[in-house]
């Protein structure tokens, strides 16, 4: 018997009664609703960029200036000030006349054309849009200066033709390389992926450490003898300031997600190029899903393994994800192993298709190459090591992760280890961190707490 009552007579009544017993009320029982509740997750990578990106709208109307008065308004826009400037924009924006491309274009060009005007011609050049806007663009041959306001517009015309000139504005690794590849993605044309797989990358040029002002105690001397000395100390305290860089994003950027602020203190751009790379090959494979697996296939088609190691290295990862096979994944992977990792660009490559092993849902493909990835748990690179043995903790990577674990906290691996516990209530991850006794390793457990939940949205 339990507290359940009669809503007439207010007999208690047994959980699966249907009638009361006492006055032979129907009673009705209905399921209680459980409100769910949400856990907050680790959003998708660079999710941040989409608020820059504009959504494509309906097409202007470009209506036409009489030549005289266009031309008029147009000296007043360039030279005018005040009222004068103020009117000009205005007829320009009300009207969007197509023959004010060019001048516009012509004018943002000029020497000393101020740089609030410069804003104001990207504006009209967006409104106004169509063919000859999208062609002056993707002919400019260097647009480091105005590649954002370019690719704003480019983004509203979602046209094929852009899509050559916005996949080779993928290959460098930065924020413009991910917003050429989601405006690429938007366009949801299948002749996105030759063109995103022809630009893959795996350099990485090293900048100066971001801590180099420690450095200023390394005199400058006239003579050339110290002075060189001078230089070589400070390239191998930068040398061991960037590798420390490394060896700390290592660590991270395995996880599902990771902010674009803390990548911005990437000085080594070693982060940048993988996540970059990554982007490529999620975008890649969404679109495979969508148009079919015959458009990745042809990708490898007059591909030189010996000259084209990006683009072999790329299309490896998107076949081992996928479970597929191919003659030139093996010898890649071999070649690669056995190569020096001294080379920022032969561990970059390796960490990226080992990625692709880890984090593929092919059951085969994991135990093919299960022993390959064992045998880079103590790799003599640390990088490699680092980011190996977290990306598994991170992937749940079942055939390896007790491995893992028997090696403790070490330190290069708490934040992965926070994580198995925690996302996926790994019993001997949580005791690990439960057993910590160092209150060094204690403080990085619950910064590594802080940092993994400050993701979640």
């Amino acid at each position: 018997m339990d507290n359940n009552a009669c809503p007439n007579c207010g007999k208690s009544l047994p959980s699966n009664a249907a009638f009361c017993g006492n006055c032979g009320t129907k009673v009705s029982r209905q399921i209680p609703i459980v409100t769910a509740q949400t856990t907050p997750k680790y959003p998708p990578q660079f999710y941040e960029l989409d608020q820059l990106l504009p959504v494509p709208g309906r097409k202007p109307t470009n209506k036409q200036i009489q030549p005289g008065e266009l031309r008029r308004i147009l000296t007043d826009f360039e030279k005018g000030k005040g009222e004068v400037y103020a009117r000009a924009s205005r007829l320009l924006h009300e009207n969007l006349p197509l023959a004010a491309v060019q001048p516009l274009w012509t004018m943002k060009n000029k020497l000393f054309f101020p740089e609030e005007k410069t804003k104001d011609v990207m504006s009209l050049l967006s409104e106004i849009g169509g063919d000859e806007v999208e062609k002056l663009i993707t002919d400019e041959t260097y647009v480091a200066s105005n590649l954002l306001d370019y690719l704003q517009i480019l983004a509203l015309t979602n046209s094929p033709k852009s899509i050559p000139w916005l996949a080779k504005n993928t290959s460098d690794h930065s924020l413009t390389s991910i917003m050429a590849m989601k405006i690429l993605e938007r366009f949801n044309n299948p002749e996105v992926i030759p063109n995103l797989v022809k630009h893959a990358s795996f350099l990485y040029i090293e900048s100066e450490p971001a801590n180099s002002a420690s450095y200023k105690g390394v005199r400058k001397s006239s003579g050339l003898l110290p002075g060189v000395i001078a230089a070589g100390i400070k390239a191998v305290a930068d040398s061991a300031a960037n590798h420390e860089t490394k060896m700390n994003f290592a660590r991270l950027i395995p996880a599902p997600f990771m902010p674009i602020q803390q990548l911005e203190s990437d000085t080594t751009n070693f982060a940048w190029r993988f996540l970059t790379e990554k982007f490529r090959f999620k975008t890649v494979l969404s679109l495979v899903e969508k148009f079919g697996l015959r458009y990745l296939e042809d990708c490898w088609k007059d591909v030189n393994p010996q000259t084209d190691e990006s683009i072999t290295t790329f299309l490896s990862a998107c076949y081992l994800y996928k479970g597929l096979q191919h003659p030139f994944i093996r010898q890649t992977i071999d070649s690669l192993i056995n190569l020096e990792m001294t080379s920022s660009w032969n561990h970059s490559r390796l960490i990226f298709l080992m990625d692709a092993i880890i984090t593929s849902k092919n059951e085969s493909i994991k135990s093919q190459y299960t022993s390959v990835i064992g045998g880079l748990f103590n790799h003599k690179e640390p990088i490699i090591t680092s980011f190996i043995n977290s990306s598994i903790l991170y992937n749940n990577f079942s055939p390896l992760i007790s491995q893992v674990l028997a090696k403790g906290l070490v330190s290069e691996y708490i934040p992965a280890i926070v994580f198995s516990s925690e996302e996926f209530r790994n019993p001997t991850a949580k005791a690990l961190l439960i057993g910590a006794r160092d209150p060094s390793i204690i403080q990085e457990i619950e910064e590594s707490k802080r940092v993994l939940s400050s993701w979640k949205v």
